[in-house]
């Protein structure tokens, strides 16, 4: 973002018409394969953005020679892919590619208003590829783009194209033509589409926060798309495998100018939160040569950093109780209201601690890092600032003292003999489930706190996903406690859910329940969903399952999902809400997910984990449903996978 532009694409009129005739005459396929030898000339050739790479990848992924020539041709091979989408597209080849669309209704509901509309786009993905599947709506397209731009290359595409509905603005640096003409578009009902994210030297810059650095906009998008009094979308076409192209429409909320903010800045500041969720969405770790895979191929830490994280995990269940122990005793709380800290003698007092508890305390967490010690007052350091005030951390913590601590001491057997063996501290149960009713109190309340904690984040989202589709009739399995089939019906005043688990935990939803609004359209159909001859009810618009596959092994889930294909029509939904660890946003996320995975081995079950993305769409597709959509980051790392049958 800190880099300005100057109004043209590279690439020269030889190069753009070779390629028009290749797919002409050749094909898509053939254009992707001689793109192969192309991408070899801009490593050279385009020194500025290959410096940037190269950079990137040497000193920011800590990529070899090799890995960092092969980023460089990935990233060239990608631009040229889309490219050659959009001049195959132009010429009617539609029909080679698949395009799927969010939130469209939305957005056509907005294009059918009484005004103008403005669109903001970015330079992610293909967003122009979009205008020939407007249809009539096409013809009302303005696309906003610089002279250099559109005198050089538009021309000889739209020249090659069968159709081109839309209508080009040319902005001239010198002139404020293309603003009467955007004004005058805008008056007639017609779409304004502009690019967010790119400047020349001469512009007015807005300046706010992306992806956690400060970065540079044009004002001038932003400002028009305020004062004009329209509707404002944000647009991104972004490629997905197999040709395919996923349409994203985010509408804006309306912004006015407050004494704190001004309302350019204000609708800056939602594109650039919109636009982060779409770098997100599409990140490299998606995939097995990602980001996310390339952290555990690469060694890490430095020689002393790791023998010291390798006495940390010695003296793991220490570090462990200590730093409970400092939550329980309230020393962090202590240290958190005093800068300056206090004195070992002023923290005994404080605590009631003899002097030699404190100490042993104060000074094991010194060494742990959560707290420092400046002269001889102790103060709070960050990590002891995230164990005090991140919840996430705090219902962790329970939760693996209350429920696991205990049972992981038999996680050898549990791993050798694929039972959870570690359950038995608490009593002879086969699975955790049969016993969450009759759990000591303090077990139960850190089980359900980490539980619903973790899904609670997630419902509100959630929601707006499923009842976009509008279900009458909805069968939630797994529904335990029925916390989520309580919103569905607090949401929508008209649908009836039926909740499908073990009868002993229907009665406990039952109990949770009762009394609450619109407790009477949540249903119970008791069943032992581990049966594989015991089939699913029938007749439901769509199918819900929380939290709820992670239980089982595969071979469990795979007899689950075939029995939920069973059960469905052709037109019925099935939502799936799973934190998967491949596809979070932050690695500590991915840390924490894959940890959790071993209290389902010692103490649930045996025999099930967290998923990865790409084994659970393995049992979704063996069980006779297909994937339509993937939607994460839902809550606090929660992914949705909509499916039908196949």
């Amino acid at each position: 973002m800190s880099e300005t532009w100057k109004g043209k694409t590279r690439g020269g009129i030889f190069g753009y018409m070779f390629f028009i005739y290749m797919i002409r005459c050749l094909g898509i396929t053939a254009a992707y394969g001689f793109l192969a030898l192309v991408v070899l000339y801009f490593i050279p050739f385009a020194p500025k953005a290959t410096g940037n790479t190269w950079s990137y990848a040497r000193n920011r992924l800590k990529y070899g020679r090799l890995k960092s020539v092969a980023l460089l041709l990935k990233n060239y091979y990608r631009l040229g892919q889309i490219l050659i989408d959009k001049v195959a597209i132009g010429n009617g080849m539609t029909g080679k590619y698949h395009f799927k669309f969010e939130n469209y209704q939305a957005f056509l509901d907005v294009l059918n208003g009484n005004t103008g509309v403005i669109m903001i786009g970015a330079h992610v993905g293909n967003w122009e590829i979009g205008a020939p599947f407007f249809d009539e709506y096409g013809k009302k397209i303005n696309i906003v783009m610089f002279d250099a731009e559109h005198e050089r290359i538009k021309e000889i595409l739209e020249k090659n194209a069968s159709t081109r509905d839309y209508k080009i603005i040319p902005v001239n640096e010198d002139s404020l033509t293309h603003v009467f003409r955007i004004t005058e578009a805008l008056d007639r009902r017609e779409y304004v589409c502009f690019q967010g994210d790119r400047y020349l030297n001469k512009e007015k810059l807005l300046t706010t926060s992306f992806m956690g650095k400060e970065a540079k906009f044009p004002m001038g998008p932003f400002l028009l798309a305020s004062k004009l009094k329209v509707p404002v979308v944000f647009y991104f076409a972004m490629r997905e495998a197999q040709r395919t192209y996923r349409f994203h429409f985010f509408i804006a909320e309306t912004v006015v100018r407050t004494k704190e903010k001004r309302a350019e800045q204000a609708l800056l500041e939602q594109y650039t939160q919109t636009l982060e969720k779409i770098v997100r969405q599409y990140p490299e770790h998606k995939n097995k040569s990602g980001m996310m895979h390339k952290r555990y191929t690469k060694e890490q830490c430095t020689a002393a950093e790791a023998q010291r994280l390798a006495q940390e995990i010695a003296f793991g269940p220490v570090v462990f109780q200590v730093s409970r122990l400092m939550l329980k005793f309230g020393i962090f709380q202590l240290l958190s209201g005093k800068r300056e800290g206090y004195t070992l003698q002023e923290i005994s007092g404080q605590t009631g601690l003899t002097r030699y508890a404190a100490q042993v305390l104060l000074e094991a967490s010194l060494t742990i890092g959560t707290i420092l010690l400046e002269e001889d007052r102790y103060v709070l350091a960050k990590a002891g600032w995230f164990l005090l005030n991140d919840k996430m951390a705090r219902v962790n913590m329970e939760f693996n003292h209350d429920v696991n601590y205990q049972g992981l001491f038999h996680l050898e057997e549990a791993l050798l003999n694929g039972r959870p063996e570690g359950l038995k501290v608490f009593g002879e149960w086969p699975t955790i489930y049969e016993g969450l009713s009759q759990l000591p109190e303090q077990v139960q309340k850190s089980w359900f706190g980490f539980d619903h904690f973790y899904s609670d984040q997630s419902f509100g989202k959630a929601l707006e996903i499923v009842f976009s589709h509008h279900p009458k009739r909805l069968l939630d399995i797994g529904g335990n406690t029925g916390r989520w089939a309580t919103q569905c019906v607090q949401y929508n005043k008209e649908v009836e859910v039926t909740i499908v688990d073990l009868p002993q935990q229907l009665e406990m939803m039952r109990k949770q329940t009762a009394g609450l609004s619109g407790s009477e359209r949540i249903h119970g159909h008791g069943a032992n969903l581990l049966d594989r001859d015991v089939p699913f009810p029938t007749g439901f618009d769509a199918v819900w399952m929380s939290q709820f596959l992670d239980c089982f092994s595969e071979e469990e889930v795979i007899s689950i999902l075939t029995r939920v294909a069973q059960s469905i029509g052709k037109d019925s939904k099935v939502y799936i809400m799973e934190t998967l660890w491949d596809r979070q946003r932050y690695e500590t996320a991915s840390y924490c997910l894959t940890q959790i995975s071993l209290y389902f081995t010692a103490m649930a079950n045996g025999n099930s984990k967290m998923f990865h993305s790409d084994d659970l769409i393995r049992c979704i597709e063996n069980a006779g449903l297909e994937v339509e959509e993937i939607q994460d980051n839902i809550g606090l790392g929660h992914s949705i996978l909509q499916c039908r049958l196949k």
